[in-house]
Parts: C-alpha cells; structure tokens; sequence
C-alpha cells in the first residue's frame, strides 16, 4: 500500500479529485491510504470524513514529516502552486500539479526547470487529456488524413475572475497542442472592449505542420459550453467537453454523420470530465513503479506559453 497526500480540501478538490479517489479505493481495496491537508481545520476534517480517508493535517511539514507520503496531488489555488511543489520537490516523490504553472509564465517556466532538474515525475492536472470524448475524438482522427482547421470556443457564465484566461483557458488550449502539435500566434490576440476584467479573446493561430486555429474565449456570455471543430479534407468532427456539460463526439464523413456519441447524462462529472482517468492512471504507474502519465510539466509548458500569448492580446480597436 502506497501513502498518498491530497494537499488541499477547497472546491475543486472535493468535487473532482477527492470523489476520484475515494472511487479508487472502493474498486482497488488496500492499494492507497490517503492523507489530507489544508490550512482550514473545519475543510480537512470535512474532506477526511466525508469520504473516508485515513488521516488529516492543518500544516504540510507535519504532514511530510509524520505520514512521509510516496505521492502527493496538490490542488491548491494557482498562488500556492509554485511555492507548494518547491517544498515537495526534496521529497523526490511523484507529483501531481493542479494547472496551471503557478500564477505566470515566469512561474511556470521556474516550475518546470526545477522539476525537471530534480528528476521528480510529475503529471500537470489537465484533465481534458483524460476526457473519454477527448481520447475518442483523437482515435478516430488518428485514422484520418492531416488537419486543415481547428475551431475551438469556450463559453460560460458570471467568470469575471482575472486568472481567468490563464487558469481556465488552457483546458480548451492544451487538447488543441496535443493534436496539432505546438501552437503560435498568426496575429496578436485580440481583447474585447467593453468587458469585465478584460479577460474576453479572439485569437488566430497556427501549428508548424500549417494547421490552422481560430480561438475564441467568452468567460461571461450568458451560456456554458466548451467545443472544438476539427477539420480537414472530407471530414468532420464536434467535440464538446469540460464541467459544464456531458462529453459528446460527432464525426462526419463526406456529409455523413457517422460517429454520435456522448456521456451518460447522470453520469458524475469526475468519471466523464476525465479525473477519474487521470487519478487512476497516476495511482497506478505510482504503485506499479512506472512512469507517471502525461502530460509532463514540460508538454504542459508548452500550452502555457501559448495561452501567455493570448492573455497578452492587444484591444480590438488596435488590433
């Protein structure tokens, strides 16, 4: 049996990675003990009873130094991110990092340098990789021709948070990257006026194997929804994904539908939203001894600065 930490016991936690692994437990009895910290005494013991983990901590060195975890998850707020995997980075345990990098470019860049200097293994928590609709979107094209057009949009509600491009946009960014391979501006991204926070973007882009991608963020436009257009000679595919609705897949070929799949509609948002996948591969390679699944902080890297770009855009009068 492993020791595992769950560094934080805020929102995201407890909806998403804290279900996932209480569902580990239940399919793979005796494989993991499970230990949570966060600074609130009142959320840790909430988290520690409501889903049966074995012990609990308000401060990370006790944590460290009385249950020596072999992993640890640290989901904690994009400020903590940096300074939480500098103190586990001695430990030379298996991370895995909640996205994104830290709370800038230069963090993330600092992030990734020190990891990969300290030869620890690390998964970067973006989860969409994981997403079942996302691995069935990327089977099916892998057995067509090459891309021509990527589209992608994400859509939502009352987001006015001023992280939110950095923090939120590389879930519809990082997906793109991975099947077109690095992304770079054609154009500076654009900043729509007018907005709350400023945190609206319309971007072109362009992979190195001459893809193109259109971009579009409207954090809050009145409607939830996150999707990618994928496109190229005779053939189609819609792929919707994220928290704000079930995953579905629909592909066409030569003006036929013939691929219409989707999640169960009651099915809980950490199995369809990929943190279950992302938990259980993790969990495993770590007790199997193998190397911890991608994506690796340098691949997630790679997202980031893309996403730097666009969060840098210019207004749209001057653009």
């Amino acid at each position: 049996m492993i020791r595992l930490a769950l560094v934080g016991a805020g929102g995201h936690a407890t909806h998403l990675h804290a279900p996932a692994l209480q569902h580990y437990r239940r399919m793979f009895p005796g494989r993991v003990s499970v230990a949570v910290c966060d600074t609130d005494a009142a959320r840790m013991h909430e988290a520690v009873d409501g889903f049966g983990f074995d012990d609990g901590y308000t401060d990370v060195e006790t944590l460290r130094r009385e249950f020596k975890p072999d992993a640890a998850m640290l989901i904690v707020p994009i400020a903590v991110t940096w300074p939480m995997v500098q103190t586990f980075l001695p430990d030379r345990i298996p991370l895995l990092i909640e996205k994104p990098l830290g709370e800038d470019l230069d963090q993330a860049r600092m992030l990734t340098e020190a990891v990969v200097a300290a030869d620890v293994p690390a998964t970067v928590s973006l989860n969409r990789r994981f997403d079942p609709g996302y691995r069935l979107a990327c089977h099916w094209l892998a057995e067509r021709g090459p891309l021509r057009a990527v589209h992608g949009s994400q859509l939502r509600v009352r987001r006015r948070d001023d992280y939110f491009v950095w923090g939120t946009g590389i879930h519809l960014i990082d997906p793109i990257c991975a099947l077109t391979g690095p992304l770079r501006l054609v154009t500076q991204a654009v900043r729509v006026p007018g907005t709350d926070h400023d945190t609206w973007r319309l971007a072109r882009l362009e992979s190195d194997t001459g893809t193109a991608v259109t971009i579009c963020i409207m954090p809050a436009c009145g409607r939830m929804e996150e999707h990618t257009r994928f496109a190229g000679e005779g053939f189609c595919l819609d792929l919707w994904t994220g928290t704000s609705h079930p995953w579905r897949v629909q592909a066409w070929l030569e003006g036929a539908c013939v691929l219409d799949e989707h999640a169960p509609q009651d099915q809980p948002e950490y199995l369809r939203g990929g943190t279950w996948d992302e938990t259980r591969l993790f969990l495993d390679a770590v007790i199997d001894g193998n190397a911890v699944p991608g994506p690796s902080v340098e691949e997630a890297l790679v997202s980031s600065e893309v996403v730097a770009a666009m969060e840098a855009g210019t207004a749209a009068d001057s653009a």
